[in-house]
């Protein structure tokens, strides 16, 4: 573990390589850039998991006023799934934030929000497709051109074979599934990751 202290002083400094460190040079413990953070300041992004589509736009605006500058959607585990929440078991609806089954959802979660001035965060899960294809239609239909878009769609199916014990499809399907939304990214939206 860390050994804390109770308190600090000058003295706890004086052993420390990295004190005299700059940023952007060798060991890299204050960044990669040598202009620091000046450039490019530090993105605020927290998880609002609120299931209603309605209630998490009424949070995220909020957040967004209190000086938040990202848009994260945690999903519930029935849209990280591909399910419609009318028809997936109740316990995967809500159960770990916004459930987005439709356009429609998505557009009640994301109405008013400016999705080209603030960075976007979501984690779909084991799959990345499903949710892209709903989200790249979203955007269509917004009429909002997806290179705008910055931020990132991912998936991480060994999180999720961690978490649930499976992934119920091949490891070829989830590394191609990968591959398409990357490739799709690199000629249609080189800022989403």
């Amino acid at each position: 573990g860390i050994n804390l202290q109770p308190i600090y002083t000058k003295n706890d400094l004086e052993n420390l390589e990295f004190i005299k460190a700059l940023p952007g040079f060798d060991n890299f413990v204050r960044g990669f850039s040598p202009c620091g953070y000046h450039k490019n300041t530090w993105n605020v992004n927290q998880e609002i998991k609120i299931a209603d589509a309605n209630e998490f736009n009424s949070a995220l605006q909020l957040a967004l006023g209190n000086g938040q500058n990202c848009v994260n959607l945690s999903l519930d585990s029935a849209t990280k799934l591909g399910l419609d929440a009318d028809y997936a078991d109740e316990s995967l609806v809500g159960d770990n934030g916004l459930s987005i089954s439709a356009i429609k959802s998505l557009e009640r979660a994301l109405k008013n929000i400016d999705l080209t001035k603030n960075e976007i965060s979501i984690c779909t899960g084991k799959n990345v497709l499903p949710f892209l294809s709903l989200f790249n239609a979203y955007l269509k239909s917004q009429n909002i051109e997806s290179k705008k878009i910055i931020g990132n769609i991912s998936a991480d199916p060994i999180n999720e074979l961690i978490k649930i014990g499976n992934v119920n499809v091949s490891e070829d399907f989830l590394f191609n599934s990968l591959k398409l939304a990357i490739d799709w990214a690199k000629t249609n939206s080189p800022n989403l990751k």
